[in-house]
């Protein structure tokens, strides 16, 4: 199309598609290379096992009232304590520090279950760890449990023996006292004070005493691993599929730009910042005469016109009725030599005038 506007400088939409589809064997071949390196190291990665068990975790004590607070129990299974138990349990020498990082913990919503997943190398060895990291926690919350019950008796117990202690002088004291002196009275009254407090302290002591501990218990045992939950060959796969997409396209782009070959002609403005005054359309027959009438014709016509007055301009002048133009088409073949009016002009198969 004929113009005579200012050169674009920058690449459309449509020149990167176009560079984008000239290139797409080597940015194939990136994805290709990609997906097989991803997978490729996958392969070289350390294969990992998980399993889990799930606990059900109850209150204990005799305050029922109070809600066990399981994301404060999650970090008690990762603690040293457990994990000393748990490598006890497992007849192993392994650091407790590096044993409890291979454990993790989640809550499911709205349920009082621990579940504790374990990682290992092989599918027996997660299957031995979850179970004893499970066993470990409810053992020592026993053993807390247990221990808490133990101090609260042990205070009641000495509590006891010292209003005991407090009942027998009182006792005495009425025993010694005349029956109808005020300081008798008075020690009667103390004395059956004592005595209701030494009741509520026993009545508090029997059923402590008789407290059995429930910590909680195991909903399910260690779970068999289908297979290894580490390397994640989909998500190695992506990745290398996404590195090679991205190592493509920068490679493609990269070997465009490089390249001195004209493909379309929107890449002439700003490869050699000339405007386009016109493009013939691909698959025209080059043997046949554009009719004057066709569209072809008349972008032929301006394309005449923008350069006559473009050669007035040039001289200082307006343009020469008798100025005569030569258009030589670009094809495979003998170069065309240049032209000027004490020249022969070149082959009429190449060249048209107006």
């Amino acid at each position: 199309m004929a113009t005579n506007a200012a050169s674009v400088q920058t690449a459309s939409i449509g020149d990167y598609v176009g560079w984008l589809a000239r290139r797409w064997w080597l940015v194939t071949l990136a994805v290709a290379v990609g997906a097989v390196g991803g997978l490729g190291f996958a392969a070289t990665q350390p294969k990992v096992y998980v399993s889990e068990t799930k606990v059900l975790v109850l209150q204990v004590g005799q305050d029922t009232s109070v809600k066990v607070n399981l994301d404060t129990e999650s970090q008690v299974v990762r603690s040293t304590t457990v994990g000393d138990a748990a490598a006890h349990l497992l007849n192993i020498t392994e650091p407790v520090d590096t044993l409890v990082e291979r454990v993790s913990v989640t809550v499911p919503a709205n349920t009082s279950v621990l579940s504790i997943a374990f990682e290992a190398p092989t599918v027996a060895e997660a299957q031995r760890g979850s179970q004893a990291f499970a066993q470990a926690y409810l053992d020592q919350r026993a053993a807390d449990a247990q221990k808490n019950l133990d101090v609260q008796a042990a205070a009641m117990r000495d509590e006891i023996s010292g209003l005991t202690k407090q009942l027998n002088d009182v006792a005495g004291q009425v025993a010694a006292l005349p029956n109808n002196s005020v300081d008798r009275q008075r020690a009667v009254q103390q004395q059956q004070i004592l005595t209701q407090q030494i009741n509520t302290l026993n009545n508090r002591l029997i059923p402590l005493l008789a407290t059995i501990v429930k910590p909680g218990s195991i909903l399910s045992a260690a779970t068999k691993p289908e297979g290894p939950a580490k390397p994640d060959l989909m998500l190695y796969l992506i990745s290398g599929v996404g590195i090679g997409l991205l190592l493509g396209l920068a490679g493609a782009l990269v070997l465009d730009r490089l390249d001195s070959r004209i493909y379309h002609s929107r890449q002439i403005p700003y490869r050699t910042d000339v405007p386009i005054l016109m493009e013939v359309p691909r698959g025209r027959d080059r043997s046949a005469v554009a009719d004057a009438a066709s569209a072809l014709g008349r972008e032929f016509s301006l394309l005449r016109n923008v350069l006559r007055v473009a050669a007035g301009v040039a001289r200082g002048g307006r343009p020469s009725a008798t100025d005569a133009l030569l258009i030589c088409g670009a094809a495979p073949g003998r170069r065309s030599s240049s032209w000027s009016p004490t020249s022969p002009p070149p082959s009429p198969a190449r060249a048209s005038a107006s």
